[in-house]
């Protein structure tokens, strides 16, 4: 991305209180910024466990699968979707995200 790491996230859930460690969930569908964001995040916070999905449809798998997570994290322009719509299509998904 040319922005700013931030300006790639659409939109954060803040999903019910989880004991810490939090887990958050990044979906970004370029691999390489995922990875340094991911890396970023666990080197500041080493007890945070960060899982990364290219794609709202693995986004959907990984909080299917993990129903303890803090936060998800959503690239603003998510490979054909921009980010609002892909959040919205994710709660229609996974509506326990609230």
């Amino acid at each position: 991305h040319a922005l700013g790491p931030m300006s790639c996230v659409a939109a954060a859930l803040c999903l019910p209180a989880a004991p810490c460690p939090m887990k958050i969930l990044l979906i970004d569908h370029h691999p390489l910024f995922a990875f340094g964001f991911a890396q970023a995040l666990s080197s500041h916070a080493p007890d945070m466990d960060v899982l990364t999905a290219s794609s709202l449809e693995q986004g959907a798998e990984l909080v299917a699968q993990h129903a303890d997570l803090t936060l998800v994290l959503i690239d603003y322009r998510l490979g054909g979707t921009d980010g609002l719509e892909a959040l919205a299509q994710l709660g229609r998904q996974c509506p326990w995200l609230g």
